[in-house]
């Protein structure tokens, strides 16, 4: 079980450890019957947009988990969150969201 929960930026070298998550993730949520994610949203593109605009940030070395993390105007936004299923039940999802509220909100 993971004890700490650093968010970094996410780069575009990042990319094959984050498509796999992203793949990862679309296949747990459809294993659950959530049709909120698709074989076309969220895709490649998606990801390098979040990477270009400095809002995709990542866990571990092997990326395990990521967020994309917006602001519009006084209001933070959470997207994508994203955990590995081979960490799925650690806690990662809710150590990543209270990391973000204490880095960001206070």
């Amino acid at each position: 079980m993971l004890k700490s929960i650093e968010l970094q930026p996410a780069y575009k070298e990042d990319l094959p450890l984050l498509l796999n998550l992203l793949q990862d993730a679309k296949e747990q949520m459809a294993s659950s019957h959530i049709t909120q994610w698709n074989s076309y949203y969220p895709n490649i593109g998606v990801l390098i947009k979040d990477i270009e605009d400095h809002s995709l940030y990542s866990t571990g070395a092997r990326n395990i988990a990521a967020i994309s993390i917006d602001r519009r105007g006084k209001d933070w936004y959470l997207h994508r969150l994203m955990v590995h299923s081979s960490v799925k039940g650690q806690g990662i999802a809710k150590k990543n969201t209270l990391k973000y509220h204490s880095k960001w909100l206070f």
